[in-house]
């Protein structure tokens, strides 16, 4: 079995004038919690380069995540591309413009420093759609990660399974009524690696942060056993590098069932056979 640890590197927007602050001293707990169990080469660091600019302003800090592997995370729904918060662009093209943006620049930087293309994806608030998967497929993303494998007939799921099939006015009136109650479409537990075109999809199995961190370390420990008597093999694990601030035991509780329960570490672009290990210019 292989676990992959998979971190969405966005502003700490919970208090905005240390959006950065924060996010960077995540970074580094993050980095030294890794370096204890000697995963650094085992990590997919999924990059906001749009918000975070880090290509232009904070180089020298995604130097410290190249060890493991460049990913690229976007959020669609900020205003600057959708207007709406929770709510992809209509159009296709709009999609596959800003995506191929971003792509860009982060590649352009991996590509310079490292010899590596920007191969993953995941879509902020964990939005998708047909039309994102098409833009995708046609930018040569080969793995997105942006779907969660969490539907359990919980009275939260069956109503985020609702509220996704409402029209995207329904879906930002309840947001801004019920923070943070995303209507992002949910894949039952238990969901494995498949194909969208010619894009992986690897499921989220697990999010270690946000609500979850308040339920402990018996949660994630529950909630992976589940996902594993499903037939879980390539476990997906993702948390925000902030939200390790104050709650470190958690984290490295957790990293250690990983390895009690048998787990392998690798970063996601292995499951493909490529090599993301760092590169000498």
């Amino acid at each position: 079995m292989y676990a992959y640890l998979t971190l969405d590197v966005d502003p700490d927007f919970t208090g905005k004038s240390r959006a950065w602050e924060k996010a960077k001293e995540g970074i580094h707990r993050c980095l030294g919690l890794f370096k204890e169990f000697s995963l650094q080469e085992s990590i997919t660091w999924f990059v906001n380069n749009a918000e975070l600019e880090f290509t232009s302003r904070r180089s020298n800090h995604l130097s410290k995540l190249c060890d493991g592997e460049i990913a690229l995370h976007l959020h669609l729904d900020r205003p600057e591309w959708s207007g709406n918060y929770y709510c992809l662009p209509e159009r296709e093209e709009d999609i596959y413009a800003a995506i191929k943006k971003e792509k860009e620049k982060l590649e352009s930087w991996t590509t310079e420093n490292l010899g590596r293309e920007v191969i993953c994806f995941r879509s902020g608030d964990l939005l998708t759609s047909e039309k994102l998967f098409a833009a995708l497929n046609r930018l040569g993303i080969k793995i997105d990660s942006s779907m969660p494998s969490q539907f359990d007939w919980s009275l939260k799921e069956i109503g985020r399974r609702i509220l996704c099939q409402m029209p995207p006015s329904v879906k930002l009136a309840v947001s801004r009524i019920l923070v943070n109650k995303h209507a992002y479409p949910t894949l039952p537990l238990g969901v494995g690696p498949f194909m969208i075109g010619r894009v992986l999809e690897m499921p989220i199995h697990i999010y270690a942060g946000g609500d979850n961190l308040k339920k402990g370390i018996k949660w994630l420990k529950k909630r992976t056993a589940e996902q594993v008597k499903r037939g879980v093999r390539e476990l997906v694990i993702y948390w925000h590098p902030h939200e390790i601030l104050g709650k470190e035991k958690i984290f490295s509780d957790y990293i250690e069932y990983l390895f009690e329960r048998g787990f392998n570490f690798r970063k996601m672009g292995d499951y493909l056979g490529n090599s993301h290990t760092r590169k000498s210019k």
